[in-house]
């Protein structure tokens, strides 16, 4: 049995940074990627949530079910789970609108906020550490689910199969409470051979809320804004993992296609949120693990992703067959950790790694000449690191991402020209007890 509770409290600044006049309709792709009159975009946004998760727990009726069913036959052997669980977000949630900044290129500028911005109640330029966001509409999510999990394993062969039950309300102010529901499963067969090798296939899918968003059906977002609504999933996967017995390496291999529903995308002919899009994933997972001496691990992993738009809100509907610029292609990354076992630094342990994030391509047009264009966000090398100490019953642990604060962009748009900014260094510090 298990218990689980976690809460947030996030304050967050969300910067788009936008070309000035930069409109592929007048102006070429190329010639507007190096012109050097911009503007960046701040959207303030303040976001409380408060969540709570409780589970797996094992009741004492599936239990006593386990018990029988193992009963059955001495050569099978089951293992039941069942949980609850539970998940509050309230949102407050204000926005702010366009100003300007000095001249710069999008792409090697200094992306720091407006010289000013707009303040919409008065249509005033104002100081942007002045001006008053104006609110949205708070939004309260409250989420149940309910689930069955049971693990079966019949000689080499281990069978998993579940199900799970969840009901969302969702609040937004000015307009009437929405109540979704969804059954969502899950199932698995993998075979494992003598030699530590382990084939398997699994099928899962998903219901996820979007919590904290506003979004509308049409392109008239300001008159039919509401509360983003589930999103939806279906997931095929097959994969080996190979774990040679008396070996100190893991190696995982995998390739699945996710195809999700009900996603929110921002069409490129207005700055707003439009639910209703589709796309189809397919991607190729590498991951290795593995003990080169007592105290040294090194953990390698490589992913590659093939995602597609199959629909999208957007009248022109040229977005479909192309790139999801949120998601690049290739992805990789390489840690190592030491762990101290000797003398007065037994329980240290030190890490240091790289992350590889891969150029992305979003594709836009041409509004007068239906020509179409792209732009590639650039690729970008991280460096991470850590240092921890434990005890039999204490770890305690300081996390360092993206060392060298390096900026860098995420997400460009083609039409727009707007760009995402990288996370900026992270350090976490955490404590955890083992009872």
């Amino acid at each position: 049995m298990s218990f689980r509770e976690s809460s947030a409290d996030i304050n967050l600044v969300d910067n788009l940074l936008t070309a000035s006049g930069v409109n592929p309709a007048a102006i070429s792709a190329t010639e507007a990627l190096y012109l050097d009159g911009a503007f960046s975009q701040i959207y303030p946004l303040v976001y409380s949530e408060v969540a709570a998760a409780y589970g797996p727990f094992l009741p004492f009726f599936l239990a006593e079910a386990a018990q029988q069913a193992s009963s059955i036959t001495s050569t099978l052997a089951s293992d039941y789970v069942a949980g609850l669980g539970i998940d509050r977000n309230f949102v407050l949630n204000q926005a702010g609108y366009p100003g300007t900044q000095r001249k710069y290129n999008v792409f090697k500028g200094n992306h720091k906020r407006s010289s000013y911005q707009i303040d919409i109640n008065g249509l005033q330029a104002v100081d942007p550490k002045k001006i008053k966001p104006t609110p949205n509409p708070d939004q309260a999510q409250f989420q149940t689910g309910i689930y069955i999990q049971d693990q079966l394993r019949l000689g080499n062969w281990i069978g998993i199969a579940g199900i799970r039950q969840d009901w969302v309300d969702i609040g937004f102010k000015g307009s009437p409470d929405t109540h979704e529901q969804a059954t969502s499963g899950r199932a698995a067969l993998m075979y494992e051979f003598d030699a530590g090798i382990a084939p398997y296939v699994s099928w899962s899918q998903s219901f996820t809320p979007q919590p904290g968003l506003i979004v509308s059906d049409t392109l008239f977002v300001r008159t039919n804004g509401r509360a983003a609504t589930p999103r939806e999933g279906n997931q095929i996967e097959v994969g080996v993992k190979i774990q040679p017995r008396g070996s100190r390496f893991a190696v995982n291999l995998a390739a699945y296609e996710l195809n999700e529903e009900n996603l929110i995308a921002s069409p490129d002919t207005l700055f707003e949120n439009l639910i209703g899009a589709a796309r189809r994933v397919r991607g190729f997972e590498f991951e290795a693990i593995g003990n080169l001496t007592d105290e040294l691990v090194a953990i390698a992993s490589y992913t590659y992703t093939d995602a597609v738009f199959t629909d999208y809100p957007d009248p022109l509907a040229y977005k479909i067959g192309t790139q999801d610029s949120n998601m690049p292609e290739h992805l990789a990354s390489l840690w190592g950790i030491y762990t101290f076992s000797r003398g007065w630094l037994d329980g240290f342990s030190v890490g240091a790694g790289v992350r590889y994030i891969g150029e992305v391509t979003d594709v836009g047009e041409d509004l007068l000449t239906g020509r179409q264009f792209s732009v590639t966000t650039p690729s970008a090398t991280l460096f991470d690191a850590s240092v921890g100490y434990e005890t039999d019953h204490w770890r305690w642990a300081v996390t360092a991402q993206n060392l060298e604060d390096e900026l860098y962009l995420v997400s460009c748009g083609a039409f727009t020209l707007t760009c995402g900014i990288g996370q900026a260094r992270t350090v976490i510090g955490s404590a955890t007890y083992k009872f």
